[in-house]
């Protein structure tokens, strides 16, 4: 008759199993970031494509009291078509809208 496994050994046995599993996924997920990486130069992307995609406007400085300390240094300023304002002094930050 065979020894019975209890409850712990089924489980460190799932657990190593698990872990060999993702040890070979982590392996080959390096391999592959390495291939990428040989083949990827700076120069394939050109200054002017990265501003057209992420198009970001100048900081507009207006002031407004900051609701939070009641000093005048909140900045408000527009990415990518949502508006945010954000006070200098205590560095607090309003939510995103949309313009």
């Amino acid at each position: 008759m065979g020894r019975k496994k209890s409850e712990d050994e089924d489980k460190i046995e799932q657990l190593e199993d698990q872990i060999r599993t993702l040890k070979a996924i982590n392996k080959s997920l390096v391999r592959r970031l390495k291939k990428i990486d040989k083949k990827f130069t700076y120069h394939e992307f050109e200054e002017t494509d990265v501003q057209s995609k992420f198009r970001t406007e100048e900081v507009i400085i207006k002031l407004y009291s900051c609701e939070f300390c009641n000093k005048t240094e909140v900045e408000e300023f527009e990415i990518v078509g949502r508006k945010i304002r954000k006070c200098n002094s205590c560095g607090k930050r309003s939510k995103a809208q949309k313009t």
